[in-house]
């Protein structure tokens, strides 16, 4: 619970730090992830038949239906940047114009909320399901996404790195069919297949 309280004080500095209309974007990012699987938890939509999975795996189940969510937001969000291109001037690295904001600046908004959601669950199920790579992840993610809003930098470079979600939502497939023992299925190779090549495909 103290490193929940952390987690809250921290998110409340950091958010604090930007122009009003990006903490507010941050802020409705985060709430529209927590209100989702808290709503996919209420009404089980979007989950196997009760009894099929163990309560961590159900939690686990939901944390990752938001993940797609999230990645199919960002996908698209991608091309949104790439239609900005080009950038004038030096906007592209680094822009001081208060007057102008760029969709990378809303989708890493969006970014950063999911991510402040997702460390929150993730420390909240950590003796169901501890993930430390995660963790690691999480935090150093939130921390750089925060100091580029905060500097209005990357704005070109992040097209091609919200690209990197692409695979995304087949890592989850991919999952979501091996809880439920479906590892022969079609669609588990259909899915590992297009993970794969999405992955090898993308930005990396």
């Amino acid at each position: 619970m103290n490193d929940l309280i952390a987690c809250f004080i921290c998110f409340s500095y950091l958010i604090k730090l930007h122009e009003s209309h990006t903490a507010e974007l941050i802020i409705k990012s985060m709430a529209f992830f927590g209100m989702s699987y808290g709503l996919i938890r209420h009404t089980r939509i979007i989950h196997p038949s009760p009894g099929k999975l163990k309560a961590h795996e159900e939690a686990e189940w939901r944390s990752r239906v938001i993940g797609f969510i999230h990645a199919v937001i960002l996908t698209i969000g991608s091309i949104f940047c790439f239609l900005e291109w080009p950038y004038p001037a030096n906007d592209g690295w680094s822009t001081t114009n208060p007057d102008v904001y760029y969709y990378p600046e809303l989708f890493a908004s969006i970014f950063v909320g999911y991510l402040q959601y997702d460390l929150l669950w993730l420390l909240w199920h950590k003796k169901e399901n501890f993930d430390l790579a995660s963790i690691v992840h999480h935090t150093l993610y939130i921390a750089i996404t925060h100091y580029v809003l905060w500097g209005r930098f990357f704005i070109r470079p992040f097209a091609w790195l919200s690209l990197g979600e692409l695979s995304t939502p087949f890592l989850h497939l991919r999952w979501f069919f091996a809880v439920l023992n479906q590892k022969q299925s079609k669609w588990y190779k259909l899915s590992s297949i297009f993970f794969v090549t999405s992955f090898l495909r993308g930005p990396y």
